[in-house]
């Protein structure tokens, strides 16, 4: 998301406060169903997963593993979430993280997620804990408070600097700080808006990063010189990818991704990848339908009829290219004729 500057400084603001842990209790209704398949482990594990009791966790070794397969990559998975802060003193890094994952212990793939310019990973909720009822650990970084103000936000070469010493925890630390998660692999990455920027400048430096890439309407823009743009020609990334463009995000009184800078800029330098776009999705159909002290961030851009469609649609091809990084070379594909929003 880009802003204008001059058009903010006439508005009232007021400091956003991060939303508490919660636990996404609705998420995974039936959970425990075919847990465990081709192992023959773990029939009826985790009855009353998200309880808070823990009953049937801890059943067998690898419990958890190949939970979630099979299953429609866009509806909401069959496995309870829990959501976990780790804090700045509980991890050592200089930024919070949200953790949204499967309530049962197990082995599972992580995905690494970068929000975009002003925004809060709490507003988020929905899409990232839909994404963990797969079976899927998602770690995201909140990398400066989102109160609403343009103003003395860090560059996004700052962000990347965090953004690896991120990577590098949850390639190191993550399970002895979750307990009783294994972390099958490297991480798959998705960045939405200015996020997608941030990880490219990561990936430059580090190509091997991550095992696959999304990147949700990224925006590439450059408002100054302490903070050019990141694409500069090819990126040698050789895993699964994807890149999705919003096509109302370039409308309205403000281009939250401006043609130049979207994803149209970014597909052409990521060979292989997939590039679509969902005509009728705007650049913040991804939050939540509730944002707490979000106020004109969250209405800056043009919306959709049907947000939740355009959030739903994002979370599934995150869980396609998580198992496309795991083997199933189809999976975006067959995820993008399968969505629940027309792409093209």
């Amino acid at each position: 998301m880009r802003f204008v500057v001059a058009a903010l400084v006439s508005i009232p603001f007021a400091a956003c406060t991060p939303s508490s842990p919660t636990d996404a209790g609705p998420v995974g209704e039936g959970e425990g169903e075919g847990e465990g398949e081709g192992e023959g482990e773990g029939e009826g594990e985790g009855e009353g997963e998200g309880e808070g009791e823990g009953e049937g966790e801890g059943e067998g070794e690898g419990e958890g593993e190949g939970e979630g397969e099979g299953e429609d990559v866009f509806a909401v998975g069959s496995l309870s979430t829990t959501t976990v802060t780790l804090d700045r003193a509980a991890t050592g890094l200089a930024v919070p993280l949200r953790v949204d994952r499967p309530t049962a212990p197990g082995t599972y793939p992580v995905v690494v997620y970068q929000h975009g310019f002003l925004l809060d990973v709490d507003w988020m909720s929905t899409m990232l804990s839909q994404v963990a009822s797969h079976g899927v650990v998602v770690v995201a970084a909140q990398m400066y408070e989102a109160n609403n103000l343009p103003f003395g936000k860090p560059t996004t070469i700052d962000e990347a600097a965090d953004a690896a010493s991120v990577l590098a925890f949850v390639g190191t630390d993550l399970e002895a700080a979750l307990a009783d998660v294994v972390i099958d692999g490297a991480p798959v990455l998705v960045g939405h808006s200015r996020g997608a920027k941030v990880l490219w400048r990561v990936l430059t430096d580090d190509v091997a990063a991550g095992r696959g890439l999304v990147l949700l309407d990224p925006v590439d823009g450059a408002p100054g010189t302490n903070d050019p743009a990141a694409v500069d020609g090819s990126l040698a990334f050789s895993g699964p990818s994807i890149v999705l463009g919003l096509g109302l995000s370039t409308e309205g009184r403000q281009a939250c991704a401006p043609a130049d800078d979207g994803h149209a800029h970014f597909a052409p330098a990521l060979p292989g990848t997939i590039h679509v776009v969902a005509d009728d999705g705007g650049h913040l159909d991804l939050l939540d339908d509730e944002q707490p002290g979000c106020f004109f961030v969250c209405t800056a851009c043009t919306a959709s009829s049907a947000p939740a469609a355009v959030r739903t649609m994002s979370a599934g091809l995150i869980v396609a290219t998580v198992r496309a990084a795991e083997g199933d070379s189809a999976a975006i594909a067959d995820a993008v004729t399968t969505s629940p929003v027309v792409l093209r």
